[in-house]
């Protein structure tokens, strides 16, 4: 194994209990080892828990870890986690900006009994009548908004499973 000093970055293997609050650290957090004791053997950790809302854009929150909570992790895959952590806000746009989308678009398809999909094919065609012209336009636009949005999360998951390991991983949610 190898010796775990003070920077030594690791990763939770399990869920931790939060030291100075009610909520849990989730598996998957990372951190940097601040102090190590050795009677009984045990780091103290500042876990980096992403939080858009504050410079930097993370919180820390330090807690105490025995060897079998962590596994220690290399640069590579400490800048991955800082680099999913700080893409997380817009992943989050993304998806709420999809649910409100997906709402509106079932408005319409109720409306007018035609799925958004076959609505685009034949609005993109030129075959509808320009009776409801602005509604027709709205439909189109916000089908349009939910393709690229879903294209850029699609872009976005990729990406993500690019940088995990080619063997079967457990993927766990990014804090």
């Amino acid at each position: 194994m190898e010796k775990i000093t003070i920077a030594t970055m690791i990763q939770l293997v399990t869920d931790i209990p939060s030291d100075f609050s009610a909520r849990l650290l989730p598996k998957g957090t990372m951190g940097t080892v601040v102090e190590c004791y050795q009677q009984p053997e045990c780091y103290a950790v500042d876990l980096a828990i992403p939080a858009p809302n504050m410079v930097g854009e993370f919180g820390y929150e330090n807690v105490l870890l025995n060897l079998h909570q962590f596994v220690v992790v290399g640069e590579a895959q400490w800048q991955e986690y800082l680099q999913a952590a700080q893409a997380r806000p817009l992943i989050n746009k993304i998806v709420a900006d999809l649910v409100q989308t997906d709402q509106l678009l079932r408005q319409f398809e109720q409306r007018y009994w035609l799925s958004s999909e076959v609505f685009y094919e034949f609005y993109h065609q030129g075959q509808l009548s320009q009776r409801d012209k602005t509604d027709f336009q709205q439909w189109a636009d916000y089908y349009q908004r939910k393709q690229r949005w879903e294209n850029l999360l699609n872009q976005f998951s990729r990406q993500r499973f690019g940088q995990l390991p080619q063997k079967m991983i457990d993927l766990v949610p990014i804090v």
